[in-house]
């Protein structure tokens, strides 16, 4: 019994302990989305915009993150604990694109439309690099 609630709260100090933003370097873009209206995030304009494009999302190595005061939340709403550097945070009801590399590439006082995101991301050369690798021969 103790054992078993040594390795409960072992999982549960691990869930709770923040990530930290080098852990997605040269691994995944991140979106940064600041959501200013009351209600659930996933009803937010901004998540409304990102809810329909998850293939290309994926397919961008892109991982959307919401912000409300704050807070970090991944795409589904969940609260997410995540350590990321001051100039990363939005302004309220603003975007920022982080690259693989971990530049800043873009950073709006609005929410920017999807559309918008990928053209920029697929005109950076890694992202040129990474589809020219996936055309088939």
């Amino acid at each position: 019994m103790r054992t078993l609630l040594v390795f409960g709260l072992l999982l549960l100090s691990m869930h709770t302990q923040a990530q930290h933003i080098g852990n997605y370097r040269w691994k995944y873009r991140l979106l940064f989305l600041s959501v200013t209206e009351d209600g659930p995030l996933t009803a937010s304009t901004a998540a409304s915009l990102y809810k329909l494009e998850t293939d290309a999302i994926a397919e961008r190595d892109l991982l959307v993150f919401y912000i409300r005061e704050q807070h970090v939340y991944d795409a589904n709403g969940e609260k997410y604990e995540l350590e990321i550097p001051e100039n990363y945070y939005p302004m309220p009801g603003g975007t920022v694109l982080v690259g693989k590399d971990g530049g800043v590439k873009l950073k709006r006082k609005t929410i920017t439309d999807p559309a918008t995101i990928f053209t920029l991301i697929d005109g950076m050369p890694m992202r040129r690099a990474e589809m020219k690798r996936k055309k088939p021969d």
